[in-house]
């Protein structure tokens, strides 16, 4: 595993909604983003971290925990110098 640190940021609204104006995006992009955004800032549907058993209903292999995802593939989330 990566030992760097990961911060959040908080970013406002009106922020993120004026640095994507300034690149183009269109207003109902905008609006829709925004939206989601607020969703799952909100927790409105709950976020379950726990291993759920849906997973391996649908595609039929066992599931693993995110720390295990990240570190059997860390050589995609991390850049080299090659």
């Amino acid at each position: 595993m990566s030992q760097k640190k990961i911060h959040f940021i908080d970013v406002p609204s009106n922020s993120f909604r004026q640095t994507l104006q300034q690149v183009g995006i269109a207003n109902e992009i905008i609006e829709a983003m925004l939206d989601n955004f607020e969703i799952i800032k909100s927790n409105k549907f709950g976020y379950t971290p726990e291993i759920t058993h849906v997973a391996e209903e649908i595609t039929g292999k066992k599931t693993i925990s995110f720390e295990t995802f990240a570190r059997d593939n860390q050589s995609f989330f991390v850049h080299s110098e090659h």
